[in-house]
């Protein structure tokens, strides 16, 4: 069923429980509703929004951003039904299973699950989220190749999915649902020995009303930002805030930095986009992070697929490789052409920096809440990615003899800045790792299933909980992990005796 918080009072909640709780009603919330209800238990799924994105609803998503130039904070996500689906491209693909693995090198690194615990999953995120077909086997330009490098795939969904339009009428019909639109979770209630929640606290912005709702387990699916504002602000037994006794809430802030770094001809053109990554021994060996580098057509292909051996050679990549001496040579004395086939885009993973952080700001909310504020930083390992990784594969597209590439000259410059949000993309709008899954609680905030490190039954889903980011598009992964913690609490609350209501 779906309510509207403005028609409600709080003796509706009082005269109310639930078996499970959820906050934020976006991919994981939905997902995570649509399994729990699905195996006959009643859940609650709450929304701070209505509907429809509007401003009036976004005000609560501002905050300060304190590092490294980054969006405007309620302009990045969408506090409304479906969440930032409402605004996603549909881009799919899972994380590596090398992401999953501890590297030695990168500290902290590591899942405490493997990639093969959300394999399962796979098929039943790619109904959800409407994927089309595998990709067709058209081999890439550069596939096989590019020495030291792997093509990779992404698929899309199509059209795509806005889970408030694909679902808000299952959700009006539900008999085990109940979706409760512009009521905003502002605060979690634990019990005396502070080790599970008894309720959740809400309100609503048309109305002084506030309302306690009760559940067996509680799941936070509110997003990167928004879950780890939540545990700081809910500080009635704990003034370091809910999950935070070790500082690791909203620590770890991780995004995809995105940068146009070059241009390049192939020998070969292609039409819209290709994806190659490093193999695992170039990871380790140059000491780069995870990344993809997108080929992104510029031009049409040839009808006989080609492009001259003259044109190649005229094609500078600007690097201190042998070869590029003896392509400055072959250059002496001739004209030199527009590089402009494919522009090359890197999509990076980042470092694990506990610098890199989510915490309270002074100011507050229309609620009292205290705002966010984004303290979003760049390690130097971030940096030699990025500039690393451009040259890695120009010299493997000439040492290959597939293409030719020239790199912007602050790929070149290491005392250069990196472009701004005037000059690129800088980044994918994918927040994550601020509450992040680990195995030691000194290391993160929720364990293997997702659940809140000393306590029972609070559970956090979506991006927050990654404990590294990759390079892949979050939407897939944050669908199969509410899929996956959907099963892990309907096998808990199959017994009342393991979580019984408050």
């Amino acid at each position: 069923m779906l309510y509207d918080a403005r028609n409600l009072t709080p003796d509706w909640f009082a005269e109310r429980s639930w078996d499970l709780a959820i906050c934020g009603a976006g991919p994981a919330g939905i997902s995570l509703a649509r399994r729990v209800a699905g195996q006959g238990f009643r859940v609650l799924l709450l929304e701070g929004g209505g509907t429809a994105p509007h401003f009036e609803s976004q005000v609560f998503y501002e905050g300060e951003s304190v590092g490294r130039e980054y969006f405007g904070l309620d302009e990045t996500r969408l506090r409304a039904l479906g969440g930032s689906s409402n605004h996603w491209n549909g881009w799919c693909r899972p994380l590596d299973a090398r992401d999953f693995r501890p590297r030695p090198d990168h500290p902290l690194s590591g899942w405490p699950i493997d990639r093969d615990a959300l394999d399962p999953y796979a098929a039943e995120t790619e109904r959800i989220l409407d994927l089309g077909p595998e990709p067709d086997p058209v081999p890439s330009p550069v596939e096989g190749r590019l020495e030291g490098f792997h093509p990779v795939a992404f698929r899309w969904s199509t059209p795509v999915t806005r889970f408030n339009a694909k679902y808000v009428e299952e959700l009006r019909a539900s008999q085990e649902i109940d979706l409760v639109i512009r009521a905003s979770a502002l605060e979690a209630l634990p019990n005396e020995r502070g080790d599970a929640v008894r309720r959740i606290r809400l309100a609503h912005p048309e109305d002084e009303w506030r309302a306690e709702a009760r559940a067996r387990a509680f799941v936070l699916c509110l997003g990167g930002l928004e879950n780890p504002r939540f545990l700081l602000n809910s500080r009635g037994a704990h003034q370091e805030g809910l999950g935070n006794d070790r500082d690791q809430v909203g620590r770890y802030f991780n995004e995809h930095p995105h940068f146009h770094v070059g241009e390049a001809v192939l020998r070969r053109p292609f039409a819209h986009m290709r994806f190659v990554s490093p193999d695992d021994d170039l990871l380790l060996g140059e000491g780069v992070l995870n990344f993809a580098m997108r080929f992104i057509s510029l031009l049409p292909a040839r009808h006989d697929g080609s492009v001259g051996r003259s044109r190649l050679a005229r094609a500078v990549c600007n690097s201190e490789a042998e070869w590029s001496m003896r392509l400055a040579e072959a250059l002496r004395g001739g004209r030199e052409l527009d590089c402009r086939d494919v522009r090359l885009q890197i999509v990076t993973e980042q470092e694990l920096n506990p610098d890199s952080r989510v915490t309270l700001a002074e100011n507050r909310d229309p609620f009292g809440q205290r705002r966010l504020r984004l303290d979003w930083r760049l390690a130097d390992r971030d940096l030699h990615t990025i500039r690393r990784g451009a040259r890695l594969v120009a010299e493997a597209l000439a040492h290959s003899d597939l293409g030719r590439a020239r790199l912007d000259p602050w790929v070149l410059d290491e005392g250069a800045p990196l472009p701004g949000l005037d000059e690129d993309e800088v980044a994918g709008h994918h927040q994550m790792c601020t509450t992040r899954m680990s195995a030691n609680p000194a290391e993160g905030v929720v364990d293997a299933d997702c659940r809140v490190h000393g306590f029972e039954n609070l559970y956090l889903g979506g991006s927050s909980v990654f404990a590294t980011g990759g390079h892949a598009n979050p939407t897939y992964t944050i669908v199969q992990l509410a899929l996956r913690l959907g099963d892990h609490l309907a096998d808990r609350l199959s017994d009342p005796a393991r979580l019984p209501l408050p």
